[in-house]
């Protein structure tokens, strides 16, 4: 039986081809003999062929020069850092509360330049995680929030969301976005929480057109800040319930060239089901952006099975791929194995 070796993970190819005949109907394509080759020291503006990134949720405290270390003898070449929320920053912001001790943007851009890692900054548009209560407070005073059909704040994790429909909020997110690119210099900006949430019995007259504002906003700040960067987009995995339930139309950010590419949330360990999900992702898109497919890591267990989808992810999407997230069970349990791929016989 011949044997695939991929980033850490030796697997049967008979192993792949069950897998993917019991969740599709067609043929699969077999995962090829590859490898994610280490990334070289690059030019900060050099463009990236094949991204090959992860998400980071929390910066704070973190050991950069580690993160980056860990990333690059991985053979990752991008991490995208949670650096601000609606109602929270990570660095001396003028907008938002500061919730570090440290500036960490500073701190990361810094170490990601030292190892050849690109940085992009991730904002969390209108969910204000991670904010102060009493900032929160003053959002609720100023009739700021998004609320319940019952006339309740919508909360999640205990923090609000700002409503998307006010002009105001749209704004506020616009002036985060304009701060970071104005201050640091990075690889590229991403949106998060770019969406109303779901919210079941509850329908918004213009809801899409609320949060393509907001996107079309970030594309002109970044235009105006630092125009050879991309924007980016992490969004629902499926369009039909991302469009109808959250207004995150997707596909018309990218029909109007308001983004550069789009990380769908393909976050399931079923191969086949991601696989059909990226095929569908791409259709739908037809072209008219990027797709780098999103991977939920934190739902493997095993180092030799997340392998295994990066390797389909590179064969579906080969302009990149994400997964979520960089944290202390990544870097202990699943990034040692896709690190020493190559140094095993």
């Amino acid at each position: 039986m011949k044997s695939v070796q991929l980033w850490g993970a030796t697997l049967s190819i008979c192993a792949v081809v069950s897998l993917f005949v019991s969740c599709q109907s067609s043929p699969p394509t077999p995962v090829k003999k590859t490898s994610i080759p280490s990334p070289t020291p690059a030019p900060r503006r050099a463009a990236i062929a094949e991204m090959r990134g992860v998400w980071l949720s929390d910066p704070r405290g973190q050991d950069w020069d580690r993160v980056m270390r860990d990333l690059r003898e991985a053979g990752f070449n991008a991490i995208f850092v949670n650096f601000a929320t609606a109602g929270a920053a990570f660095y001396p912001s003028k907008i938002v509360p500061q919730v570090s001790q440290r500036d960490e943007m500073k701190l990361c851009i810094e170490a990601a330049r030292r190892h050849g890692i690109a940085v992009h900054a991730k904002l969390i548009c209108f969910f204000m995680f991670w904010s102060p209560q009493e900032f929160q407070k003053k959002m609720i005073r100023e009739r700021r929030e998004l609320r319940e059909p019952n006339g309740k704040p919508h909360l999640q994790t205990d923090c609000i969301w700002l409503d998307a429909s006010l002009e105001a909020n749209r704004a506020h997110v616009a002036a985060i976005g304009r701060e970071i690119l104005q201050r640091y210099e990075v690889d590229g900006l991403q949106l998060d929480y770019v969406r109303f949430p779901e919210i079941h019995g509850v329908s918004r007259a213009n809801q899409s057109a609320f949060i393509d504002d907001a996107v079309s906003r970030a594309r002109a700040e970044l235009r105006r800040a630092q125009p050879t960067k991309p924007l980016s987009a992490s969004v629902f995995y499926q369009l039909g319930r991302a469009r109808n339930d959250m207004g995150q139309d997707w596909t018309t950010w990218g029909r109007r060239g308001l983004v550069d590419f789009l990380c769908p949330m393909n976050y399931t360990t079923d191969n086949g089901r991601f696989a059909e999900w990226t095929r569908t992702q791409l259709r739908e898109l037809g072209g008219s952006a990027s797709l780098h497919a999103g991977i939920g890591g934190y739902m493997f267990k095993d180092g030799d099975a997340l392998a295994m989808q990066i390797a389909l992810a590179r064969q579906l999407t080969p302009s990149g791929f994400v997964v979520f997230a960089y944290n202390d069970d990544f870097r202990d349990k699943l990034l040692p194995r896709l690190r020493d791929a190559d140094r095993r016989p």
